[in-house]
């Protein structure tokens, strides 16, 4: 019994080898010299020409249905469509590297009729230099006092040997100054100075550097702050929970100059007005202002109040000042 099922098996493996060989030589095989080019490092905005050939391992027609890249930064140029059994081609590829920064990874799909591997995957790998370095290349000021000064230094280190010039930094926003210095060649440093001359949560700004390289024409460079007023409350915002039902929800509210200099207010606004009501003195003029705030409940269930008291004041610089207001009733 032991003999007749070393035989069965024996015979299935020879039927099965048989069956392979038959298949293999009955269809055409795809084979690439390589399936990863590792082109090291590149310029920014540099034309890299690569290759790779293609060979038909099979016994019949190799067609090639298609040949996509994964980006338009990757154009294909093949010298066939067709490889005859045991013939070689070449699929050359030019790959711009764009203006990305550090390691890159781009894959080009090969399709053809292979049977077995119809669908195969060239990966193309490599490290793009910067041909200018900006660092940092974003400034966040963090929490900024309007009308006061606050500087910043950013660094240009040119990448490239031929020599490149900083022709130019500048900014459109008066809040902003800039100027640049030349360290030697290969590093410049532009000097920014921030003198904000307005209130803004969330600025935003940037400056432009143009240099004389084509690739790397013009440069921007992201600022961002938060600008905070001379007026000011006590705190960032008002947190009031209910104690009771018969206890009326009231606090009071101090806003402030840092400075000193007495403002008037002009008007004071809430965004609930039948939640959340306001009161102060009107178009008196001194350095501290109170605000009564009254929280009103129109139900005697649990109830979230949220909302933001408008101080608008006779401040060219600081016409308005928000404060937020969170209540549980």
């Amino acid at each position: 019994m032991k003999i007749k099922i070393s035989t069965l098996i024996i015979v299935l493996l020879v039927f099965a080898t048989i069956i392979f060989y038959h298949y293999r030589k009955t269809y055409p095989q795809i084979k690439l010299s390589c399936e990863q080019i590792n082109f090291g490092t590149a310029d920014q905005d540099q034309t890299l020409k690569l290759s790779i050939k293609v060979a038909n391992r099979g016994n019949k027609l190799l067609k090639i249905n298609n040949v996509i890249p994964d980006c338009g930064c990757t154009v294909v140029k093949s010298d066939f469509c067709e490889l005859k059994p045991g013939k070689i081609g070449n699929v050359n590829l030019q790959y711009n590297t764009g203006k990305g920064e550090g390691p890159v990874e781009k894959k080009v799909t090969i399709i053809s009729n292979d049977p077995i591997n119809d669908t195969k995957v060239i990966k193309i790998k490599g490290i793009i230099k910067p041909s200018i370095l900006i660092s940092p290349n974003k400034i966040d000021f963090g929490r900024v006092k309007n009308k006061s000064i606050e500087k910043r230094k950013i660094d240009i280190y040119i990448k490239r040997d031929e020599p490149v010039i900083i022709e130019q930094v500048a900014s459109s926003d008066t809040n902003l100054h800039v100027s640049i210095i030349k360290i030697n060649n290969k590093m410049y440093r532009v000097e920014l100075i921030m003198r904000p001359n307005t209130v803004e949560e969330k600025y935003q700004s940037e400056i432009q550097i143009t240099t004389s390289l084509k690739e790397r024409r013009n440069i921007t460079v992201p600022i961002i702050a938060k600008i905070t007023g001379d007026i000011n409350s006590k705190t960032n915002g008002i947190f009031l929970t209910s104690k009771g039902a018969d206890i009326p929800l009231e606090d009071n509210i101090v806003i402030s100059s840092e400075s000193n200099r007495p403002f008037k207010i002009v008007s004071i606004l809430s965004t609930d007005p039948n939640a959340i009501r306001v009161r102060t003195e009107i178009n008196k003029l001194k350095s501290t202002h109170r605000i009564h705030l009254e929280i009103i409940a129109d139900t005697d269930e649990v109830k979230k109040v949220s909302g933001e008291i408008k101080v608008y004041t006779d401040r060219k610089d600081q016409p308005v000042v928000t404060i937020p207001v969170y209540a549980i009733l």
